[in-house]
């Protein structure tokens, strides 16, 4: 078991011991804000979930292990899969064989005796050696640099590629937040691929809460560019060859509750500016600063004629400031 994981068993015990305890005065529980969590936690593969319902991206014919990693007194559980082999391995765990083709699955753990139910929308990828010649099925994504960043593991080329067509596009990869809002701003015909994992959203959420926290009740981020396949990140001029959307685990974020597509005035001063981007910074450090198993990079960017102040976030997996 790693390091990692343990940290997240820590954190999902603080969650659950809030649960139960009540949150302290100007929580989230004083607005009106639901942050969705589930009565318990699960772990996919190595991906811990809190929440009602969560994204998880897989290769065709992964054996992936689910095992329940905290459960209220006297909850019993049962799992259901769409697709895929489904084995029980002890009262609370099992094993789920994905199926060969690519495509959305569903997988559930229910409640036997009450309504609580937490739902895996597991996406099956394609290969990325079906990317020949940098598409895939008529898509552009340009290619990765072979050789990882300082050899580190989440530099390596990305396992495959998740197939969005129009119909998906509103597929929740957690309470909060669609998978649509991620893909790649390529101008293509037909369905979309991309890259993502979990840890993304799972990130997002945590930061959601913590804005809520503060008292800026948002229900989600605007999200300026999530996902760039190599090819379009070159052909929008970014120079960042490693940069973190292109393996799925960044995003441009603002909020804005009042639909005039820019920032809103986060920390009440009367204008917006850096100052509203530096107040979001701040949620993400105090995220940060309490789960480290959740830090990555944060990047702040000023008001331009085309857009206003925004924040990038990632799960890199180690800390990045700028």
């Amino acid at each position: 078991m790693t390091g990692n994981y343990i940290r997240q068993i820590v954190w999902l015990a603080g969650v659950m011991a809030c649960l139960v305890t009540g949150p302290v005065s100007g929580s989230i529980r004083e607005s009106s804000f639901d942050a969705s969590r589930a009565r318990f936690t699960a772990a996919f593969g190595e991906t811990i979930n809190p929440y009602n319902e969560l994204a998880t991206f897989v290769m065709p014919g992964q054996s992936v292990p689910i095992e329940v990693a905290g459960t209220a007194a006297g909850l019993r559980l049962a799992a259901l899969a769409e697709g895929g082999r489904l084995d029980a391995v002890e009262t609370r765990s099992w094993v789920w064989k994905a199926p060969i083709t690519p495509g959305l699955y569903r997988l559930r753990l229910k409640s036997l005796n009450t309504n609580d139910t937490m739902q895996f929308n597991v996406f099956v990828m394609h290969p990325r050696s079906r990317a020949a010649n940098g598409s895939l099925n008529g898509y552009p994504i340009g290619h990765y640099p072979e050789t990882p960043l300082n050899n580190l593991d989440v530099y390596r080329p990305p396992r495959g590629f998740v197939e969005v067509t129009p119909d998906l596009a509103n597929v929740p990869v957690s309470p909060h937040f669609r998978i649509g809002q991620f893909l790649c701003k390529e101008d293509a015909r037909g369905p979309k691929y991309m890259v993502m994992r979990s840890a993304l959203p799972l990130k997002l959420e945590g930061v959601l809460e913590e804005v809520n926290a503060s008292g800026v009740a948002a229900n989600s981020f605007e999200v300026m560019s999530g996902y760039r396949t190599p090819a379009y990140n070159r052909r929008i001029g970014n120079e960042t060859t490693y940069s973190r959307h292109l393996w799925g685990d960044a995003a441009d974020v603002f909020i804005d509750r009042d639909g005039d597509g820019e920032m809103d005035d986060l920390n009440r001063d009367g204008r917006v500016d850096m100052g509203d981007a530096r107040w979001l910074v701040e949620r993400v450090d105090d995220l940060e600063s309490a789960h480290t198993h959740l830090i990555g990079g944060v990047g702040q960017y000023k008001a331009n004629s085309h857009h206003g102040p925004f924040v990038h976030i990632d799960s890199r997996g180690f800390k990045v400031r700028w």
